[in-house]
């Protein structure tokens, strides 16, 4: 709702803007207003503060409409309402999935929302005895797999970076 609210607040400040630079410029011959800019009719200043006002306003209307795709929540839609899961949730899945796998230490999960569906990104270290490709590809398919089923919507890619090897060993 706030963003809604914005997106009106700029809209109409950037129309007044826009009004105001027509009358500054000649476009608009209003007697009322010229008694208000009769010493700043056509001036450079005038039309330079303005036009960076608007630009400014579009600016902020770009950043109020991006921002509402970057939200720390996925919203789904069903016949019986809505279904809200947050990021947390998902890296907690990711978290549960990961440990499942004997070799990956010191993880950090990041979601970032790609349309309809979302990317993983796990950052983490490998125990040094095991082979690196085969357990980067076997922490990917477990968790998009546990991902899909479990919050049902769709991976789009899980990327694992391998940082470092882990230090701590298995004990035996």
């Amino acid at each position: 709702m706030n963003k809604l609210l914005g997106s009106i607040y700029i809209l109409l400040v950037t129309g007044i803007l826009f009004f105001l630079l027509s009358i500054s410029i000649g476009v608009y011959d209003y007697r009322y207003f010229i008694n208000i800019l009769d010493k700043n009719y056509n001036s450079i200043y005038t039309i330079l503060v303005l036009s960076i006002l608007i630009l400014i306003n579009l600016i902020v209307l770009a950043f109020v409409l991006k921002s509402n795709k970057n939200n720390l929540n996925l919203i789904k839609y069903t016949s019986e309402g809505e279904i809200t899961i947050t990021f947390e949730t998902i890296k907690s899945i990711v978290y549960k999935a990961v440990y499942q796998i004997r070799g990956l230490k010191d993880i950090k999960v990041y979601i970032k929302p790609q349309g309809e569906k979302i990317s993983i990104l796990i950052r983490g270290a490998v125990l040094p005895e095991l082979n690196i490709p085969q357990t980067v590809l076997e922490v990917q398919k477990i968790v998009k797999e546990k991902v899909e089923s479990l919050v049902e919507i769709p991976v789009e890619e899980v990327k694992v970076v391998v940082d470092n090897l882990s230090t701590t060993t298995r004990l035996r």
